[in-house]
């Protein structure tokens, strides 16, 4: 345990000493701006607008900078070395795993909770508990992928790829489900059907991103917390995957 400590610690330290900050500070006060000159101009519902693009470029902004930051300092332990002299201590190196993965809680919350400070003003306080709770478990769950993806590539931007493709699937599943299934000019044959078990595979494969973090739940005060606690379960079971799949890619490799 206290190498997962130590671990989760210095990653802490690293975030707050590199740019990661300045860029959330940024993306906050970007999201403010332009969420009041778009209440300004509209013409009717200017709190639902407002909140629903605030909600929107939070947690798009959000995703991108928890990605670019697990997938760069990753790598980048990689490159310097530091991972091999992590790794040659007398620890399990699942114990790195679940380091890691600690750090990345903390900071998917901490991010969760300074996002719904401008996404506040234009929202109740229990539709945006829901929405910060499920923003910080869809980060969590962005960098659990990270993880993997880092291990697996090696390269930035393949693992940026690779992560960007998983995350937009992840989030488009179920309306690709509605697209194939429910057309009514679906076509017989060999191709349709390959297609028709190839995106039903993918939505039972990849996490339900689609019921994260929706702005109607700041827009039009939709959801409720018995949504919140499948979001929970699902961040739960995907994450011990995730786990456990990074720690067999860590164990088998040569470093």
């Amino acid at each position: 345990m206290g190498m997962i400590r130590t671990i989760a610690r210095d990653g802490l330290r690293e975030a707050g000493q590199n740019r990661l900050l300045w860029l959330v500070a940024v993306l906050l006060l970007g999201t403010f701006l332009l969420a009041e000159f778009v209440g300004a101009v509209a013409l009717t519902e200017h709190r639902s607008v407002q909140a629903a693009l605030a909600g929107t470029l939070l947690r798009l902004g959000a995703v991108f900078l928890m990605a670019l930051f697990v997938v760069t300092t990753l790598l980048r332990e990689q490159q310097d070395r530091t991972l091999d002299l992590v790794l040659a201590l007398s620890q399990p190196r699942s114990h790195y795993v679940l380091g890691k993965l600690a750090t990345y809680f903390l900071l998917a919350v901490a991010l969760a909770a300074a996002c719904a400070l401008p996404a506040g003003l234009y929202a109740p306080p229990d539709a945006l508990a829901r929405w910060a709770v499920s923003l910080a478990c869809e980060l969590w769950l962005v960098a659990a992928f990270g993880l993997l993806l880092a291990f697996t590539f090696r390269q930035p931007v393949a693992a940026l790829a690779g992560l960007g493709a998983v995350y937009l699937l992840s989030r488009s599943t179920a309306a690709l489900v509605l697209i194939v299934q429910g057309s009514p000019f679906r076509h017989t044959g060999w191709g349709h059907a390959i297609v028709d078990y190839g995106v039903t595979a993918l939505a039972w494969i990849l996490p339900s991103l689609h019921r994260f973090t929706d702005a109607s739940w700041l827009a039009h005060h939709a959801g409720d917390w018995a949504g919140v606690g499948l979001v929970l379960g699902q961040t739960a079971v995907y994450a011990v995957l995730l786990a456990a799949a990074a720690a067999f890619d860590l164990y088998r490799r040569e470093f």
